[in-house]
């Protein structure tokens, strides 16, 4: 696994970047394996890149009859809810092109928590996600080789990775529920606490290995459906987009500072087969150490 940073001018530049990533990406797959499959995230970061994919020009060249769209996690609210991720995403993009209705994949926050969860496992598991396996270019002796914990990075570098239990490819059992889908890329966000997704400090669903999608609660008692570790840590690429000098102390934590996952749960992304983009824009980039800042791409 490789880590990248990218730091943009300002926010717009970054949702630029974003939709120019995805739409090589998109390319890219259609190409390899005649499908592109992404999990969208919620927030105002993300829509300005949905939005940049809806104009002509970027959201032209997405091959969208070829894209499968999920969600990393959604608030359990009916799909027209103004807090609704699907809600977001559906007005900013996905009812301004041409992508199949079934196609969209979205996680049904109207239902019971436990239902819709469940309902979602059997989503993820359809094709084209399927059974899953490695991402390209790897194969399943060197995806079972048994990686050592790094230790913690000083201040000032960017702290390596570690592996996630659940993370690497499972094989599947006869009737195909022991695999692991795989998604071309996954866009995450990242909470002033160092939540991902909907994935909280100290929560169950932060330790899940076995299930694909859970319920969680947010700190402040709204119930929400996330995927879980394993599912994202399975993906081939891991984008986060982040802006803001809010965010800033946070990402500095996640990337520099001290690992402890459970009550920063970015920290556990990590995917065994893939890699990690961090998309920021200056102001979210402006607690990094000045090593980690000089190794980062200008965009």
């Amino acid at each position: 696994m490789s880590i990248t940073i990218e730091i943009c001018a300002d926010a717009a530049s970054l949702a630029g970047r974003a939709a120019e990533l995805v739409s090589a990406a998109a390319q890219s797959a259609a190409v390899a394996r005649g499908v592109f499959a992404v999990a969208l995230s919620g927030g105002s970061t993300p829509r300005g890149l949905y939005e940049m994919l809806a104009r002509r020009g970027t959201g032209a060249r997405v091959p969208w009859r070829r894209v499968h769209v999920y969600w990393g996690d959604e608030r359990c609210v009916p799909p027209d809810h103004p807090e609704s991720n699907y809600g977001m995403a559906h007005a900013a993009l996905l009812s301004r092109v041409e992508i199949p209705e079934e196609n969209v994949h979205r996680m049904r926050g109207e239902d019971e928590p436990e239902v819709a969860a469940r309902a979602y496992e059997d989503e993820l598991r359809r094709p084209p996600l399927g059974a899953g396996g490695p991402a390209d270019g790897v194969d399943g002796e060197a995806a079972a080789a048994p990686r050592r914990r790094p230790a913690v990075a000083a201040r000032g570098a960017a702290r390596p990775a570690a592996t996630v239990p659940g993370a690497a490819t499972r094989g599947a059992s006869s009737d195909g529920r022991g695999a692991l889908p795989v998604l071309d890329v996954v866009l995450l966000g990242l909470g002033t606490d160092g939540h991902t997704a909907s994935l909280f400090p100290h929560a169950e669903a932060v330790t899940e290995t076995e299930r694909l999608c859970v319920p969680s609660a947010a700190p402040d008692g709204s119930q929400r459906l996330t995927l879980t570790f394993p599912v994202i840590n399975n993906a081939r690429r891991v984008i986060f987009l982040v802006s803001g000098a809010g965010k800033a102390g946070m990402i500095a934590e996640v990337l520099e500072g001290l690992r402890i996952p459970d009550a920063i749960p970015a920290q556990k992304v990590e995917p065994q087969l893939g890699d990690i983009l961090w998309l920021l824009d200056e102001a979210a980039a402006g607690d990094l150490g000045e090593q980690v800042r000089a190794a980062a791409h200008r965009v």
